[in-house]
């Protein structure tokens, strides 16, 4: 009798076990739906603002949000004097905070010391390609302007038209919600890499590649170009060394991407006390993620 209780007990937890998983999965499958909906055959309108993709999904606005929260920053020079010893001559011996969330992506970047106080759109020591990751009004300029036009000129060119921080509008298409990529120097670093470009990759490798918009080293590539009118112009192009491989893969990773600078001939900056030619890794998230066990498995980076 003992037995049979026991047998029954257990039979009605994996019962229950697997109503409760059954129940999940649907939730899931209801959500994935729901989220691929297109708001409208038109598409968003003001895409750049995360305020009105709210109308249609607000438990996802309202995640995006969160990110105000975390609303305090720490000055990183004064916390380790050294960083302007190794920094000297370089922009970030200047003003180095420690990074808050994307809802102050955009502020932190106007507010820092970094892009010079420039009195109008030709002065200021940054170029314009600084804008690139700080918010979605970039893609809509790139489509509007040209990126070579796009990334000429100095950084307060397009002061007063960057205004949404990232948000929605950065990784999702507006009209049917699925991820997108929206600026262009991803894919040519992944075709660099030999690697898929994001439209031939996989769903799941889609969610991670999104995040490498931003989330990876880059460096601004030089670029000579004429306007329509045949004026000569440089371009500071967002470029991702990549083309030496990410990591792991039979890829080089970190030494391919040395290995690429090298056989440019690029620094970041020279130090003004060594007078050295100096690299700076910028945010090489994507990478560090691809080479370690989670990228490894096609876990989802974010």
């Amino acid at each position: 009798m003992m037995k049979f209780k026991l047998l029954l007990a257990g039979s009605l937890v994996a019962i229950g076990a697997m109503a409760l998983l059954a129940n999940n999965i649907n939730e899931k499958e209801k959500q994935r739906v729901e989220l691929t909906k297109a708001p409208s055959q038109a598409g968003i309108v003001g895409k750049e603002k995360s305020e009105e993709w709210a109308k249609y999904y607000p438990r996802q606005f309202d995640s995006w949000k969160k990110t105000k929260e975390y609303d305090t920053f720490a000055d990183m020079l004064a916390k380790d004097p050294a960083l302007n010893i190794a920094w000297a001559g370089y922009a970030f011996s200047k003003d180095y905070n420690s990074p808050r969330g994307h809802y102050y992506a955009l502020q932190d970047n106007i507010n820092t010391l970094r892009t010079g106080a420039p009195v109008d759109a030709k002065t200021g020591p940054l170029p314009t390609a600084c804008w690139t990751c700080k918010s979605p009004d970039i893609p809509r300029l790139i489509e509007e302007d040209g990126e070579l036009e796009f990334f000429t000129g100095k950084w307060a060119k397009y002061g007063s038209q960057v205004v949404n921080s990232i948000g929605c509008a950065n990784c999702h298409d507006d009209k049917t919600a699925e991820l997108k990529v929206r600026v262009p120097h991803l894919n040519r670093g992944l075709q660099a890499a030999g690697l898929k470009t994001f439209e031939e990759s996989t769903h799941q490798d889609k969610r991670s590649l999104v995040c490498a918009q931003c989330h990876v080293e880059y460096y601004f590539k030089k670029t000579e170009w004429k306007d329509a009118k045949g004026v000569d112009k440089t371009a500071m192009v967002v470029t991702l060394p990549w083309a030496n491989g990410i990591g792991k893969d039979g890829n080089a990773g970190v030494e391919g991407m040395i290995k690429y600078y090298d056989e440019i001939g690029f620094a970041d900056w020279t130090h003004s006390i060594s007078k050295t030619p100096m690299l700076k890794a910028q945010h090489p998230g994507y990478e560090f993620w691809k080479s370690g066990i989670h990228g490894q498995k096609r876990c989802f980076m974010c």
